[in-house]
């Protein structure tokens, strides 16, 4: 049975290689609506600042409810503390993700 899923396979390739070779009748549409390399990242970085958001504005909240459920308990205060302060930097190095993005743009296009 192996030998004939190998064979069919062979045959399905040698079948399609003019059409991948010489391009007859096949068309390919860029599914992405990025033409080059930067636009592709400008697209990556939109999409990873959007549901980075999301995220962030989570993290908030569970960082608030850690404060509130803390009760006084310094472990917990603690937890709390070091949820927020994570929670600050992931926030601004997001919100700056825009800005770091064109400055390693600016650099790539100057070389």
């Amino acid at each position: 049975m192996k030998s004939f899923a190998r064979t069919a396979i062979i045959v399905l390739i040698l079948t399609l290689i003019p059409f991948i070779t010489y391009g007859q009748g096949i068309e390919f549409k860029n599914p992405i609506k990025a033409n080059n390399i930067q636009q592709l990242v400008a697209l990556i970085l939109d999409i990873v600042v959007k549901i980075g958001a999301v995220i962030a504005v989570f993290m908030f909240i569970i960082t608030g409810f850690l404060f509130v459920t803390a009760q006084g308990n310094p472990s917990k205060i603690e937890t709390a503390k070091r949820s927020l302060v994570g929670t600050s930097i992931g926030a601004v190095i997001l919100l700056g993700a825009e800005v770091l993005s064109q400055v390693v743009q600016n650099t790539v296009n100057k070389f």
